[in-house]
């Protein structure tokens, strides 16, 4: 179809969160890949086709890794800030040369 939307998400997760189970709600095939980082991170990287009229919902279940305290902010009220997810639209057919990148908000972990 040419109004389908070619779409790359990607989320990177710290070392201090340890996914159990990672659920992207599609209708079709999605592509996916997993790569450690240096810093002991993981990027997720997801591409999929998202048709005209649909949605996308992608959730991670987590298990949260016990720091020492070395490693906590030095506000301890502040929490710890897992970075933002972001989305690469790739444009459709019809607008082959259109890319649009899409931030989430950070979440904070306390």
């Amino acid at each position: 179809d040419i109004y389908e939307a070619r779409i790359s998400l990607y989320d990177i997760l710290p070392s201090y969160i340890r996914p159990t189970m990672i659920d992207l709600s599609l209708t079709n095939d999605a592509s996916r890949s997993y790569q450690p980082l240096d810093d002991a991170s993981t990027l997720l990287q997801h591409d999929f086709v998202l048709p005209p009229q649909s949605s996308a919902r992608l959730t991670i279940d987590y298990d949260p890794v016990l720091l020492p305290f070395q490693q906590y902010p030095s506000d301890p009220n502040r929490g710890i800030e897992v970075p933002p997810s972001w989305a690469v639209w790739n444009g459709t057919a019809a607008i082959p040369d259109a890319s649009t990148v899409l931030y989430s908000q950070s979440l904070l972990l306390l």
